[in-house]
């Protein structure tokens, strides 16, 4: 018997053949003892010496399915006098099981080396070498920048209180109120124009805005500009935001002391990146910075 099947592009023919009695297979019904049919069961019941089972089935091949690219990674190419394609998936090369891939340890990161605009803001009160400011450092670095000795000792008072335990990396405050800047970040207020990020970074598009609404577009800010600034920003019930907010404003404005009450949107950004220090106390010292 020969059974034919196309399928889509592939045509397999099977050929059966070859048969005998059953009896040299499957034993019948009255070899097994029951010489009555009624009693045997029912599959040796049916069964008869003549009965005829597959001595073998034979199975031939007139095509084979290879591997050819395209038409949905299925064609079908004949045999018959043909090689089959040699078009094969690649494949990997695995090493042996018996060899080990060496153990590398993971490198170690480089040192952070890369300061956030608000750490510059606050290095220049912290000595070479340790982001610990302490109460006398920040005493020390107003008077650099020309405040008095009343305005230093308050400064060196209240900023310490406000601004040590947040920086803090554990829950014990330091006994010595210092100031770490390597986590000011997590001294950021609300009421505030939002100038730095949320990691410290200076944020250049809030920058301008606050030049483009407030200056009306200009390269400089007024007192009458600055209280603008800070009354705008409030937030609800943020006292200290409030508080915090208008002495930075205030600070910046004594610090820069614009002759004609101008201050520049330069002076403006170095006071928020910490380069504006450094001029003012060369400035006042008579140095020259190297």
């Amino acid at each position: 018997m020969t059974i034919e099947l196309n399928i889509l592009s592939a045509r397999v023919t099977f050929e059966f053949g070859g048969k005998k009695p059953a009896k040299d297979e499957i034993k019948s019904g009255k070899d097994c003892g029951y010489e009555n049919r009624k009693h045997a069961p029912p599959g040796l019941a049916s069964a008869s010496d003549e009965t005829l089972v597959d001595e073998e089935d034979t199975f031939n091949q007139q095509e084979t399915i290879t591997w050819i690219a395209g038409v949905g990674d299925v064609c079908h190419s004949a045999i018959l006098n043909t090689t089959p394609s040699t078009h094969q998936r690649p494949t990997k090369h695995l090493p042996p099981l018996s060899e080990k891939a060496p153990r590398t340890s993971p490198s170690k990161p480089p040192p952070l080396t890369h300061h956030t605009t608000l750490q510059r803001h606050c290095a220049f009160w912290a000595p070479p070498n340790t982001s610990l400011i302490y109460p006398w450092h920040i005493y020390t670095g107003f008077q650099r920048l020309g405040f008095n000795a009343l305005l230093c000792l308050w400064a060196a008072l209240t900023l310490p209180l406000c601004a040590s335990y947040n920086t803090q990396s554990t829950w014990i405050p330091h006994p010595l109120f210092a100031i770490n800047i390597d986590n000011m970040a997590a001294n950021r207020h609300g009421s505030s124009t939002g100038t730095y990020d949320m990691n410290g970074e200076l944020d250049e598009r809030r920058f301008e805005a606050v030049f483009e609404k407030y200056a009306r577009g200009g390269e400089y800010l007024t007192g009458r500009d600055i209280w603008r600034v800070w009354k705008d920003r409030r937030c609800a019930n943020d006292f200290f935001g409030w508080f915090a907010g208008g002495l930075e404003w205030v600070a910046m404005y004594i610090l820069l002391w614009p002759e004609d009450g101008k201050m520049s949107k330069a002076d403006v950004r170095g006071v928020y990146d910490g380069s504006v220090f450094y001029r003012i106390a060369e400035r006042r010292s008579g140095g020259t910075r190297t």
